[in-house]
C-alpha cells in the first residue's frame, strides 16, 4: 500500500489520474458537446476520403426549377404527375421510390372542380363528376412500375394518418425486442387511398438530424404506432432483392444490424445505417421537364432510366428539401440514394454497438501510458513519445476508416493524452522548480556553513602556525646558528610540527614530528604535541631520554582520553635532538620517523642512524635510544617528514627517498634555507598539478662554527 502511495505522490500523477478520470466520465456520459466533437472526425475522413464510384446506381428525377418554370408551381396536378410517372414507367427503370407525399386531394381533378367553383350548371358539375380523378389517374400510372411511396412520420395526431402502412412489409425480429431502442413516431402522414392502393409498399422517408442539424445517419427501422415500419431505401433493396422480409437483429446494447436477404446492414445502437457520402455527382439528377419534352434536349436517353433504381424527388427552391450531411447540402432525396449505393457497394461506414467501450479504453490506456511509462526528467523525450502516441492514434481511426468502414473516436483521446501529459508536465516542472529552490536553499545552507568553516579553518590554521617558530633568523643574537623550517598542510590544517629552543646557553634542542591521520584532529593532536614536548624539553634540558619518556607518557594518555571520547587512538613519529654549538656533537633519537640527512661540500650525504623505538604514544615506558654524532661546522642537517617522500605526481608516482638523496648530492646547498627551497622546488615540479595528500614539513639546521 506504502508503494502505491509514493508512486500517486510522484509530481503531477495524483492531479492526472483525476484528469483521466474525468475525461473517461466525460466520455461516457456523452454529453452534446462530447458527440459534436465526435462526429467533427468522422465527418472531415468523409469529406477526405468520399465514396467514389464508377457510376450511379440510383438515379433521381427531379422536379427542379427548370421544370416548373416550365410546367408551373408546385404542387403539380396529378395529372401532369401521372405523365411523369409514365414516361418514367415506359423507360422500364427497376424501381420506383416516390419522395413526395400525395396526402390530399388534387383540387384541379375533375370531380373536385364543383367544390372549387361554385355555380356551374348542374350538367357540367354532373359530367365532371362522372369523369376519373385526376388521382386514380396517377394511381393506374402508378401501377405501370414496382412503386414504393413516401410516408412522413410525424408526432402529432394527424387525422390523416390512420394505423400502419397499406402494404406492410413482414418485419422479422431476431434477438431481443428492437422496439425500446428504435425512433418512435405518433404518426404516419401517407398518400391518399386512392393514389397508394397500385404501389408495391410504402416506407418511410423520416431522416433524424443530429443536435448540430447534419444527417449522418438514416434509421432503416422506426417504430409508428407499435409498428415496424423500414425505411424508404430499405423497401427498395428488399423489393430488388425480392425478399419476403427484413431482419432486424436486436442484443442488450441495442440493434446490432438489418438484414435483407444476403445483404446484412450493420447499424448503431438505435438501427441506424451511416452512409459513406460521395461527392455531390451531377450524372445522379435527371430533370422531370426532359422526360416530359423529350425535344428539349436531343441528347437525353429516356432510357438511361432503364433496370435503375429511380427516385422521384422535388428540389425546386423554397420547397425546403435541402439537407445538411457532411459532405455538404444535398437533397433530401439524394440521402435515400446515398444509403441505397452504400449498401450495394458494401461501403456502409459501422458504428458498432460497443463502440463507447472501445473509445473509452483508448482513452484510458494512452492516458495511463503517458502518466506511468514516461519519464518527465528528459521532457524532449517525454514529448516526442506523447507524439508518436497522438499519431498512432490518429493513424488508428483513418486505418479503421479507410479499411474497415468502422467510425472509431480517437480525438478525444488525443485531447485527453495532451492534456494529462501537460498535467504531468506541469507538476514535474512545479517539482522540478520546488527542488530547485530547496537545492538553492541548502546551497546556500552549505555556502554558509563552508564559509564558516573556511573562516575557522582559517583561523585554526593561524593560530596552529602561530604555534610553531616561524620568525627566521630564530636567532638573531646568535651568528653561529643557521636555522630554518618550513611546513604546506594537506589540509587548510595539518599534523605535522616542528621545534627548537636553546636548553642552556651552549645547546639547542630541535625535533620534527608527524602526527597520525589529517585535518582538525591531527591539528589538535599536534598542538598538544608540541606543547608537550617543549614543556619536557625545557624541564629536562639535556636529559633527551628524559623528555622522550614524558612526552611519550603524556601523549600517550592524551590518545587514550580521546578514544574514549569516540575519536580515534593517535600517535606521533618524532625525531629529536640535541646539537651542541661548540663542538658540533649531536645526540638524538627517532620514534618511528625518517632520519634526517646531513649535508656537506666535499662530503657524501649520510642519514643520522639510530636503532630508534616506536611511535610517541604507542607504547607505554618504552626506554628511547639515544645515539650521538658530529656536525661539522658549515654542514647542513636537514630534517622531513613523510610528506616529502610519498608526495605523488598525476601518474601515482611516489617522490621518493633517492630522488631526495640525488636532489641533495647534486646541488649540496650550503644555506639551511637553500636546502629547504632546493626541496621544495623541486617537489612543486614533480607534483604538477596532482593534488598533495599529505602535509610537507622540513627542518634545516647548520653549524657555523668550527
Amino acid at each position: 500500500m506504502g508503494a502505491v502511495l509514493a508512486w500517486v505522490r510522484a509530481p503531477g500523477r495524483a492531479v492526472a489520474l483525476i484528469v483521466l478520470a474525468l475525461a473517461a466520465g466525460v466520455y461516457a456520459a456523452d454529453p452534446t458537446l462530447v458527440r459534436e466533437f465526435r462526429v467533427s472526425g468522422f465527418d472531415t475522413m468523409q469529406r477526405v476520403w468520399p465514396l467514389t464510384l464508377d457510376e450511379p446506381q440510383v438515379l433521381i428525377v427531379d422536379v427542379d426549377e427548370e421544370s416548373l418554370r416550365r410546367y408551373g408551381q408546385w404542387p403539380w396536378p396529378r395529372t401532369l404527375m401521372a405523365e411523369l410517372v409514365d414516361r418514367i414507367a415506359a423507360a422500364k427503370p427497376g424501381l420506383l421510390g416516390v419522395d413526395v407525399v400525395f396526402s390530399e386531394p388534387d383540387r384541379l381533378s375533375p370531380p373536385q372542380i364543383p367544390k372549387f367553383i361554385p355555380g356551374l350548371p348542374e350538367s357540367v358539375s354532373a359530367a365532371l363528376a362522372g369523369m376519373q380523378s385526376s388521382d386514380e389517374t396517377l394511381a393506374q400510372a402508378i401501377a405501370k412500375v414496382p412503386t414504393v411511396l413516401a410516408m412522413m412520420p410525424s408526432n402529432e395526431d394527424v387525422a390523416l394518418a390512420a394505423g400502419g402502412p397499406r402494404q406492410a412489409a413482414l418485419i422479422v425480429q431476431k434477438g431481443d425486442p428492437p422496439t425500446p431502442f428504435l425512433f418512435t413516431h405518433k404518426s404516419m402522414i401517407r398518400s391518399l387511398p386512392e393514389i397508394a392502393h397500385t404501389a408495391r409498399a410504402e416506407a418511410s422517408i423520416g431522416t433524424e438530424f443530429d443536435g448540430d442539424g447534419i444527417v449522418r445517419a438514416v434509421p432503416l427501422v422506426s417504430v409508428v404506432g407499435g409498428n415496424l415500419v423500414p425505411a424508404l431505401s430499405v423497401e427498395l433493396l428488399r423489393l430488388a432483392a425480392r425478399a419476403r422480409a427484413t431482419v432486424v437483429t436486436t442484443g442488450r446494447g441495442g440493434v446490432a444490424s438489418v438484414a435483407i436477404g444476403d445483404i446484412t446492414m450493420p447499424t448503431d445502437a438505435r438501427g441506424r445505417a451511416y452512409p459513406h457520402f460521395q461527392k455531390t455527382r451531377s450524372d445522379r439528377y435527371i430533370s422531370a421537364a426532359n422526360l416530359l419534352d423529350p425535344d428539349l434536349d436531343p441528347k437525353f436517353d429516356p432510357h438511361v432510366l432503364e433496370k435503375h433504381i429511380v427516385l422521384l424527388g422535388v428540389s425546386g427552391i423554397g420547397l425546403l428539401d435541402q439537407k445538411t450531411t457532411p459532405v455538404g447540402q444535398v437533397l433530401g432525396t439524394e440521402i435515400h440514394a446515398e444509403l441505397i449505393e452504400s449498401v450495394i457497394a458494401g461501403a456502409l461506414l459501422i458504428r458498432h454497438p460497443q463502440a463507447l467501450w472501445f473509445e473509452l479504453a483508448l482513452i484510458l490506456v494512452p492516458g495511463l501510458i503517458v502518466i506511468a511509462a514516461l519519464r518527465y526528467q528528459r521532457p524532449f523525450i517525454a514529448g516526442t513519445a506523447v507524439i508518436v502516441i497522438a499519431i498512432a492514434l490518429v493513424a488508428t481511426e483513418i486505418g479503421l476508416f479507410l479499411v474497415l468502414d468502422w467510425l472509431l473516436d480517437t480525438l478525444y483521446s488525443l485531447a485527453t493524452a495532451v492534456v494529462v501529459f501537460g498535467t504531468m508536465l506541469g507538476g514535474n516542472y512545479i517539482a522540478a522548480r520546488r527542488e530547485g529552490r530547496r537545492l538553492e536553499a541548502e546551497l546556500e545552507r552549505q555556502r554558509q556553513a563552508t564559509a564558516r568553516l573556511e573562516g575557522e579553518l582559517t583561523a585554526a590554521r593561524a593560530i596552529q602556525m602561530g604555534l610553531l617558530p616561524l620568525q627566521f633568523p630564530a636567532f638573531p643574537d646568535r651568528s653561529e646558528i643557521d636555522l630554518f623550517a618550513r611546513i604546506e598542510p594537506a589540509r587548510d590544517v595539518g599534523g605535522d610540527l616542528f621545534d627548537f629552543l636553546l636548553v642552556d646557553h651552549n645547546r639547542l634542542f630541535f625535533m620534527i614530528g608527524d602526527v597520525s591521520g589529517k585535518g582538525i584532529p591531527a591539528a589538535l593532536f599536534m598542538a598538544t604535541t608540541k606543547e608537550v614536548i617543549r614543556a619536557a624539553a625545557s624541564q629536562h634540558g639535556a636529559a633527551l631520554d628524559r623528555v622522550l619518556a614524558d612526552a611519550n607518557a603524556k601523549i600517550g594518555a592524551a590518545s587514550n582520553n580521546m578514544a574514549a571520547e569516540g575519536a580515534s587512538l593517535m600517535f606521533v613519529t618524532a625525531f629529536a635532538g640535541l646539537l651542541d654549538l661548540t663542538t658540533g656533537e649531536i645526540i638524538y633519537a627517532s620514534a618511528g620517523h625518517d632520519s634526517p640527512i646531513v649535508i656537506k661540500e666535499g662530503l657524501e650525504l649520510r642519514e643520522l642512524l639510530t636503532e630508534g623505538g616506536p611511535p610517541l604514544g604507542t607504547v607505554d615506558d618504552f626506554p628511547y635510544p639515544l645515539s650521538r654524532d658530529r656536525l661539522e661546522a658549515g654542514a647542513v642537517l636537514l630534517l622531513y617528514t613523510d610528506g616529502v617522500t610519498e608526495a605523488q605526481n598525476i601518474d601515482g608516482t611516489l617522490y621518493g627517498a633517492r630522488r631526495l638523496t640525488d636532489l641533495l648530492t647534486a646541488a649540496h646547498p650550503d644555506t639551511a634555507r637553500s636546502a629547504i627551497d632546493l626541496v621544495f622546488d623541486s617537489l612543486r615540479g614533480f607534483v604538477g598539478a596532482a593534488d598533495q595528500f599529505d602535509d610537507i614539513t622540513l627542518l634545516a639546521v647548520r653549524r657555523l662554527t668550527g
